[in-house]
């Protein structure tokens, strides 16, 4: 406190003496005294200063530990409103169980009852074995459902009336499979024929229980040999 009230009392002390006549009569004096009158003047002036910025950072909030300043009405946000806890004894719904997986018994009833669908042109049986995002693939093509589905509305009105002896479809070594996370495969040999087109290769189906039924997800063809009849 004394360090700070120093520069006020020299420069008390140094203005009386410059307005006393006994001193002003001494050069040095005079001299002395006008030097620590200048300088306890600069010293004070920097004080006012400091002291008046630190008070109108204190008003505007800026000054460490000064109070925040309240916002304005129009500036005003909402408070965060807390997550809503549940009740006690209350527990989150279960997830849905997985579906079940496909077995062999079903896999081969779905397996025939389309083969039979496709030897005697029944498309409508055909496209209710597949599920909506089946996909079928070969060497040459991927075709989504929709596409699959108007190929083989072509061909059965290409053949019409004589659909069940125009199309031959053979099937060998049938074979079942697990893939581990619910699907069924299908695997077997095809021989398929129409008056202007033959083809032998190697089919898959694979399977997946879809709400409750068994559907068609993916058949993929490997052919072997082909060519035109």
């Amino acid at each position: 406190m004394l360090l700070e009230l120093l520069p006020a009392i020299l420069f008390v002390i140094s203005s009386g003496l410059l307005f006393n006549e006994r001193f002003r009569r001494n050069r040095v004096v005079v001299g002395l005294t006008a030097i620590i009158a200048i300088v306890s003047t600069v010293v004070l002036t920097k004080e006012i200063v400091k002291y008046t910025l630190s008070e109108e950072l204190v008003e505007m909030g800026l000054k460490p530990g000064a109070a925040k300043a309240e916002p304005s009405a129009a500036g005003a946000t909402s408070p965060v409103a807390e997550p809503a806890t549940a009740p006690a004894g209350d527990t989150p719904p279960a997830s849905a169980p997985a579906p079940a997986p496909v077995t062999q018994d079903e896999a081969a009833t779905v397996f025939q009852k389309y083969i039979d669908a496709w030897k005697s042109g029944d498309v409508a049986t055909q496209e209710g074995l597949l599920a909506e995002g089946f996909v079928y693939v070969d060497q040459d093509k991927t075709q989504s459902r929709a596409d699959y589905v108007a190929q083989k509305r072509r061909l059965a009105e290409s053949y019409a009336g004589s659909q069940s002896s125009s199309i031959a479809i053979q099937t060998s070594n049938v074979q079942y499979g697990d893939s581990g996370d619910g699907a069924e495969t299908v695997t077997y040999t095809q021989n398929y024929s129409n008056p202007k087109y033959w083809s032998v290769g190697t089919n898959v189906f694979t399977m997946r229980r879809i709400d409750g039924t068994v559907k068609i997800v993916r058949e993929q063809f490997h052919r072997d040999s082909y060519g035109p009849q």
